[in-house]
């Protein structure tokens, strides 16, 4: 690989379909094009060569464009809690765990000696109660009688009551030991997947101190992005009036997507964006930062997303967009349509007469490579995306089929002489 070359980031996802559908719109043109047969010179102009799509009426929704990050909303470094040799590890690297599960045992003989021991001093503690307070109630008699000086008896009251209190510190001490000992057993606190085993069984391990795995909740998955200041606005009024969705495709399923594509040669690049919204993920936003980085000049946000089928990881890049607005009943062209002059931007339209009309527009903005129209273009007129560049106000046009619409009538041909040749049959 040439160590000279930088490989640039990828532009937000509609720069890539804007451009990539041009791609390969030109390519169906000039494919179309080559196969045209030469007709010899005249004094009437010939028809231009174009290529149209029809402009589409849908409900179209805006993004804010931006690059983000999968991260995983529960991330646990499982630390001991109790010093001693790691005896066995009970998962393997990479499993799904749930909460309790059982990941590691640190050898336990030290902390049951120290429980057992406990418990011992916990019956002779009993057992010297029981003996002071007999001796207690012996000498209560005689001190009603007289017979025992007042200091006497507070003496053997003294001695129940730190025999007493010896028994609760006991107590603590064997729920002390119980807890050490149960930390000998190392369970997972969430559910999540493992990452690799850090230590293995033999060494010895340090209370608070030695990492021996990760783990990492992936679904939900949370999608870390900046967006710039200037959209801050926009995007609060926007989560007013409720939850702002997200769409996202990871990053590395962005050029085998659009290699595929060229690899068929498909000239309409409606059909690359059907790729892209089969392979976009949902998501909502959650979270808005309460300051602006002021090094950057951005707004940090968060979206959560389902990732029950397991598809997404912690940490892969993604090419995001925030649905900010929801345009109903929208009129769209491709981008490749619209042309920019002096009078602003223009684009051809083909009648039923096959001239060409030259539209004058007011553009909105751009959606998975399509224009929005707020005026100039009605829903179903032939719009003129390849070859506008030779024509003129009243020029005659002949429309060539794009390689998609090629490809339709290909695979129409086969079943239109299936059912020719049952009608012949008697």
């Amino acid at each position: 690989m040439n160590q000279n070359c930088i490989r640039l980031p990828h532009p937000p996802l509609r720069s890539i379909l804007a451009y990539a559908g041009q791609l390969l719109l030109a390519l169906g043109i000039l494919s179309t094009g080559s196969c045209a047969k030469k007709e010899p010179e005249q004094t009437a102009r010939p028809p231009t060569l174009v290529q149209v799509e029809l402009a589409i009426q849908k409900d179209v929704p805006l993004y804010i464009d931006a690059f983000g990050q999968l991260t995983a909303p529960n991330n646990v470094d499982i630390v001991p809690q109790a010093s001693g040799k790691l005896q066995e590890a009970s998962f393997v690297e990479g499993q799904a765990v749930e909460p309790g599960d059982i990941l590691f045992q640190i050898d336990p003989a030290e902390y049951q000696a120290a429980l057992e021991k406990n418990q011992a001093a916990l019956l002779a503690d009993q057992a010297d109660h029981t003996q002071k307070q007999g001796t207690l109630e012996r000498n209560r008699k005689l001190y009603e009688q007289k017979l025992v000086s007042q200091e006497a008896f507070n003496g053997y009251q003294a001695d129940v009551d730190m025999a007493a209190a010896r028994i609760k510190q006991d107590e603590a001490n064997i729920l002390n030991a119980e807890i050490e000992l149960g930390y000998c057993t190392i369970r997972s606190p969430i559910k999540g997947i493992t990452g690799k085993r850090l230590v293995d069984p033999g060494n010895i391990v340090a209370a608070n101190n030695t990492k021996l795995v990760n783990i990492r909740t992936t679904d939900p998955l949370l999608v870390d992005f900046t967006v710039p200041e200037k959209y801050l606005s926009t995007i609060r009024a926007a989560h007013a009036k409720g939850t702002l969705d997200i769409n996202f495709v990871p990053e590395r399923d962005v050029d085998p997507i659009i290699q595929e594509a060229l690899k068929k040669d498909e000239a309409d690049h409606k059909n690359l964006i059907q790729q892209f919204m089969q392979a976009t993920y949902d998501g909502k936003l959650v979270f808005i930062d309460n300051t602006v980085n002021n090094d950057t000049g951005t707004i940090a946000l968060r979206a959560q997303a389902d990732n029950k089928d397991g598809a997404l990881w912690p940490g892969q890049f993604v090419i995001l967009g925030l649905v900010v607005e929801t345009v109903k009943e929208a009129v769209i062209v491709p981008g490749a349509a619209v042309l920019y002059g002096k009078q602003g931007p223009y684009a051809y339209v083909v009648g039923d007469d096959n001239k060409a009309q030259l539209r004058l527009l007011t553009v909105g903005p751009d959606w998975m490579g399509y224009l929005l129209i707020k005026a100039g273009i009605k829903a179903g007129e032939k719009v003129v995306t390849t070859g506008q560049l030779a024509l003129y106000p009243g020029a005659t046009v002949m429309i060539l089929p794009t390689q998609a619409q090629q490809a339709q009538a290909q695979q129409a041909k086969p079943s239109a002489a299936v059912a020719t040749e049952a009608q012949a049959k008697p």
